[in-house]
């Protein structure tokens, strides 16, 4: 299912999503305020025009489902109940739609299915291609993996290549990914992590580069590398934790998400134990 307003991060998503699940049966789901809606409320529905969107799923099957509804979160959350596989989702980095608020995170916290998130940094227009130069960074993770397939499969599908990354905190650093451990201990896991995505990246038929950093802000050394090696797209994992505190997918997630120069592709696995 791919809910949409019609906007540039929901063309995008769509753009990944066609070339991707080639065999996928795609709904699109398109809501609408009942009459009466205040002009306030409104602005949620703004821009329900879905032509971009059904255009860029071009090649595979695709139905557009519309809906009325005051709440657009309840009613995608209700709508991915039906039976769905996967959940596509465009999200907006400005200030009155941002990554960790409104929909988006209402939805992400509810939902019980893998859910991928895009966001292209600019509302201007979405990539004409798809991504050549995918940077995946690394942990050891459920969602990580998931994030390896999807960022491999992209580079697969584009011709391009894939980086894994992983960034080991400096002790001066706050110990995102390997807290508690030296740096000469983390680095021997994180070339461990490293080959293991390789070789799972042999697997899907792509070669990998693996790259291990060591800095004292992992989230921005991540965005560093993107914009120094020329990527053209971030694929993270994390895990929809159903939480109240934001950023509820973690500071990470949600730096990187708000301050890429790059589109970020999101990765998120409910989880209800609270491992990622």
């Amino acid at each position: 299912m791919l809910p949409t307003r019609g906007g540039t991060n929901s063309i995008y998503a769509a753009q990944i999503a066609a070339s991707i699940f080639v065999d996928a049966e795609v709904t699109v789901l398109v809501i609408s305020p009942p009459e009466g809606t205040s002009n306030r409320r409104r602005r949620t529905f703004d821009e329900a025009n879905p032509s971009g969107v059904v255009e860029s799923l071009d090649g595979i099957s695709v139905q557009v489902s519309k809906k009325t509804a005051r709440d657009p979160a309840e009613a995608i959350i209700e709508e991915s109940r039906l039976g769905y596989d996967l959940l596509v989702m465009g999200a907006s980095r400005d200030d009155e739609d941002s990554m960790v608020a409104n929909v988006v995170e209402r939805v992400l916290r509810e939902t019980q299915i893998q859910t991928i998130i895009v966001q292209v940094p600019t509302n201007d227009a979405a990539p004409l291609e798809l991504p050549r130069n995918v940077l995946v960074p690394v942990t050891a993770t459920r969602s990580s993996r998931a994030a390896e397939e999807l960022g491999y499969s992209i580079a697969k599908k584009s011709g391009g290549r894939a980086v894994a990354l992983h960034v080991v905190n400096r002790p001066d650093g706050e110990g995102v990914f390997l807290p508690g451990r030296t740096i000469d201990e983390a680095r021997q896991v994180a070339a461990s992590m490293i080959k293991e995505s390789r070789q799972f990246g042999m697997r899907l038929g792509l070669t990998i580069r693996g790259e291990v950093r060591v800095a004292p802000n992992a989230e921005q050394e991540i965005l560093n590398f993107a914009v120094s090696e020329g990527m053209d797209v971030i694929v993270l994992g994390t895990s929809s934790r159903p939480v109240t505190d934001r950023p509820f997918f973690g500071h990470r997630i949600s730096y990187m998400a708000e301050n890429s120069p790059l589109p970020v592709v999101i990765v998120a696995l409910p989880s209800f134990s609270g491992r990622s």
